[in-house]
C-alpha cells in the first residue's frame, strides 16, 4: 500500500498521524462536495505539517477564498466562510434557478457552507460547517479544533462537539464521546486534558454525553442535528 486518499467526511488529525505511522504509506486528505467534485488534496511530497494539519491545496483549475461576515477576504490563518470556483464546478441546481442564484456571490464564487482557514501557502483547513458553529456569548467556537484535540485523548474512540441551548449565552459546548473499550471518562478529565493542550477556556465542553455510537449518514458523516435534538430534549427534562 503506497497511497491512501481519504475524503467524504472529516478526518481527525490524530487518525491521520496514526495511519501514517502504522501503514507506512502516503496519506492524502482531500476536500470537496457534490457541487464542485474534489477541490483540494495533499500532494505526495507535501511536508508532514501540511498532511497532518490541513485538507490540502486546490487542484488545477480550482480556486478558494475565505471571507469574513462582510464578504471581505480574510487574512491568512483567519477563520471565515469558504468560497470556491473553478472548472470542476457544477452549472446549477436542476430546475431551481432561484436556489442556484442564492448559492453564488455577485462575483461568481460558490458559497460552500463550510468554515475554514487558508494559510500563507494556500493550504485549506476545514473548521466545520457554518450551521455547526457554536455561538457562545457572541463568540464563535470552531468545533473541529476541539474535536481534533479530544480525539487524541487516550480514552476517546470518537467525539462530536455540538452546541446546546442556553438562556443566557445562547449556546454552550456539549461533547458527545464514545469511550474506548473498557474505559470510562468524565467531564472533569476532558476539561483538564484540554487545559493542558492550552485550549481557550471558553471553548471547553460544559456537558458530557457518553454514547456507544453516533447517528451517521450513508457517506459516513455524523448527523449532528440529531445529537442537538437529543441534548435539547434532555435539557428540557432536567431542572439543572
Amino acid at each position: 500500500l503506497r497511497v491512501f486518499i481519504c475524503a467524504g467526511a472529516s478526518i481527525p488529525r490524530q487518525l491521520v498521524k496514526d495511519a501514517r505511522e502504522r501503514l507506512r504509506c502516503v496519506i492524502s486528505a482531500g476536500w470537496g462536495m457534490t457541487e464542485n467534485g474534489l477541490v483540494t488534496s495533499n500532494g505526495l511530497d507535501d511536508p508532514q505539517e501540511k498532511v497532518f494539519g490541513t485538507d490540502g491545496w486546490p487542484l488545477p483549475g480550482m480556486e478558494l477564498r475565505v471571507v469574513d461576515g462582510d464578504g471581505r477576504v480574510a487574512a491568512p490563518g483567519t477563520e471565515g466562510d469558504l468560497l470556491a470556483r473553478g472548472s470542476a464546478q457544477f452549472v446549477g441546481y436542476f430546475k431551481r434557478p432561484a436556489f442556484t442564484a442564492e448559492a453564488y456571490t455577485p462575483d461568481g464564487w460558490f458559497k460552500t457552507g463550510d468554515r475554514a482557514t487558508l494559510d500563507e501557502d494556500g493550504y485549506v483547513s476545514i473548521t466545520g460547517r457554518s450551521k455547526d458553529v457554536i455561538i457562545r456569548g457572541g463568540e464563535n467556537i470552531p468545533v473541529v479544533e476541539v474535536e481534533n484535540l479530544l480525539f487524541a485523548h487516550p480514552k476517546v474512540a470518537g467525539v462530536a462537539i455540538i452546541g446546546m441551548p442556553d438562556p443566557r449565552l445562547q449556546e454552550r459546548v456539549c461533547a458527545f464521546v464514545i469511550p474506548k473499550d473498557g474505559q470510562a471518562i468524565t467531564l472533569e478529565e476532558i476539561v483538564a486534558y484540554l487545559d493542558i493542550q492550552q485550549l481557550a477556556r471558553q471553548k471547553f465542553p460544559e456537558r458530557l454525553e457518553i454514547v456507544s455510537e453516533f447517528p451517521m449518514t450513508p457517506s459516513g458523516k455524523i448527523q449532528k442535528y440529531r445529537l442537538r435534538q437529543l441534548v435539547t430534549e434532555r435539557l428540557g427534562g432536567s431542572k439543572a
